[in-house]
């Protein structure tokens, strides 16, 4: 599994165009993660991170959500279907704290700074947190544990949305490694990374490519052809 990983990141790493003079190139970061971000299935993602922008790349799901400065807005789009959407960094974070339920509250609680240690090779720090309260999701969360990198900072506006997206204390370091320890026993990883690189990124790699149709929602950006299809069909009848 490593050995496929690392594979794909070194033809990502090839393929990004950093040496070319037709864009402006910022030091970053890239790395491979395993996250629960999109739902309660975990999936693969690739994050591409500078202090100008954020790129997810779900490349199973050839789902990207990107956003940049100066601007921070957001913007999902599909490969597969050339769909995107945008909206606001504020209307997204009031859509994440709608979804979020309890971990909102846990992002709000009391985080207690730990030892360091080691995450995929990276220097880190680790939090902790007693549960969430409330209703909704995160709610029957018994204990919160985070690594977070010593060595990756960003942007407020990205430490904003990673700490309201996973319920994490808001810090300046990118997270690394998440999980929850549930009210009945069971552990949940929500969040872990397998690889780290550092490299320079193009800062248009945060932007959207060509030839893709705006759509009025990110449900829609998030649906494959066939579902898109059977949806087409059900409306017509």
């Amino acid at each position: 599994m490593f050995k496929a990983i690392n594979a794909l990141m070194a033809t990502i790493a090839v393929a990004l165009p950093l040496s070319t003079g037709a864009a402006q190139a910022t030091p970053g970061w890239m790395l491979t993660q395993r996250s629960m971000s999109l739902g309660n299935q975990a999936v693969d993602q690739y994050v591409y991170v500078s202090p100008n922008g954020l790129k997810l790349n779900m490349p199973r799901q050839k789902i990207n959500i990107v956003m940049s400065a100066p601007s921070w807005t957001v913007c999902f789009y599909n490969e597969n279907t050339k769909n995107f959407y945008t909206t606001s960094f504020e209307n997204w974070m009031l859509d994440i704290n709608k979804r979020m339920g309890g971990k909102a509250d846990l992002a709000r609680g009391k985080w207690t700074k730990g030892p360091g240690g080691d995450v995929a090779g990276m220097k880190a720090t680790q939090y902790t947190a007693g549960g969430a309260t409330g209703t909704g999701k995160g709610a029957n969360i018994r204990h919160a544990d985070c690594w977070v990198s010593d060595q990756i900072s960003v942007p407020p506006k990205i430490s904003t949305m990673i700490s309201r997206g996973y319920g994490l204390p808001d810090t300046p370091y990118f997270p690394l490694k998440v999980s929850y320890v549930l009210n009945n026993g069971s552990l949940n990883n929500v969040l872990d990374t397998y690889r780290t690189q550092q490299s320079d990124i193009p800062d248009n790699f945060f932007g959207l490519p060509q030839g893709y149709k705006q759509v009025a929602s990110q449900a829609e950006v998030m649906m494959d052809d066939e579902t898109q299809s059977i949806l087409r069909d059900l409306v017509k009848d």
